[in-house]
């Protein structure tokens, strides 16, 4: 049976939850002095805002839109899963970051194609980050590489003994390409400040050789320290997409504004979460890199 327009079940539900653009691209906006009104630290240097796992959802365009006019960031950085399958079809719905005015720096993640990181590097303002790929915003050196797995109907890291053992083989050798780009770079006299990828073991190498890796995948937030380097881990910007509208209690959308002095080290960050299906409020919580780096220890 079909369903009634508007009625219940998934389709319904999204439809709801589309709805909400207007609503939460206002709310979002009513971040700004929570943003804004704290007066950053001295010496502020780039300021990124940094989206993760968007999967398609056009409600975290509209987040994104509002948070780089209020938070006058120099680029967003996006930490991959912009795509749920990446198909063409889907390109269009990623178009919106081309259109941003600002850089916008992405990495491959395990739902993202090839074709959709091809599609992505033609439009202007992208950067793609791939193979330990080097690129620098507003003083700040990034440093990342794509997800080795393409994983667009099932879930990542499963399969046969083989394919893991190969799975495995890959992310080694991405991460290695990948570290050994950042200290030619070092070598250079030329330090990384960031480096992106999608989810671990990408970066694991780096760890106490670079000051901060950011990856996503996870779908919240999560906080460490290895050997010196602090690891973030961004939630869904999308709210897990179609996943999200299905959950029980619907995933928020996340999104996070970095603060860097002049020398490129991480100062602070604006955590935004903004809730999903049905609930209407944004909130903003402030941690500075000592508050972060207490959290890893707890």
């Amino acid at each position: 049976m079909s369903e009634r327009r508007g009625g219940p079940g998934l389709l319904g539900r999204w439809r709801a939850y589309r709805d909400q653009v207007v609503r939460i691209a206002t709310t979002a906006r009513g971040v700004h002095t929570a943003i804004t009104g704290t007066p950053a630290a001295a010496g502020a240097g780039a300021r990124l805002l940094w989206v993760s796992d968007v999967h398609d959802n056009p409600l975290a365009a509209d987040l994104v839109v509002s948070l780089v006019a209020d938070a006058d960031v120099d680029a967003v950085l996006d930490t991959g899963d912009l795509t749920d399958h990446g198909l063409g079809a889907e390109h269009r719905l990623a178009a919106w970051v081309g259109r941003l005015g600002v850089p916008y720096v992405w990495v491959r993640g395990n739902h993202d194609s090839r074709a959709t990181q091809a599609y992505l590097s033609r439009l202007p303002g992208v950067t793609v980050l791939d193979d330990g790929a080097i690129t620098e915003v507003a003083g700040l050196r990034i440093a990342g590489t794509g997800d080795p797995e393409f994983t667009p109907w099932r879930r990542a890291g499963t399969g046969s003994p083989a394919r893991l053992a190969r799975l495995a083989s890959a992310f080694d050798e991405a991460d290695a390409t990948l570290a050994a780009a950042v200290r030619s770079s070092v070598e250079r006299g030329e330090p990384v400040h960031v480096v992106a990828v999608h989810r671990r073991p990408l970066g694991d190498r780096l760890h106490g050789e670079v000051p901060l890796v950011l990856d996503g995948h996870a779908h919240r937030r999560r906080v460490a320290v290895h050997r010196g380097t602090l690891r973030l881990t961004q939630g869904s910007t999308g709210g897990a997409g179609v996943r999200g509208v299905e959950a029980d209690p619907p995933v928020p959308l996340c999104a996070t504004v970095l603060r860097f002095d002049a020398r490129g080290a991480l100062v602070e960050a604006d955590e935004v979460t903004a809730g999903g299906l049905g609930e209407r409020w944004v909130r903003v919580q402030r941690r500075s890199v000592g508050e972060l780096r207490q959290a890893a220890r707890r």
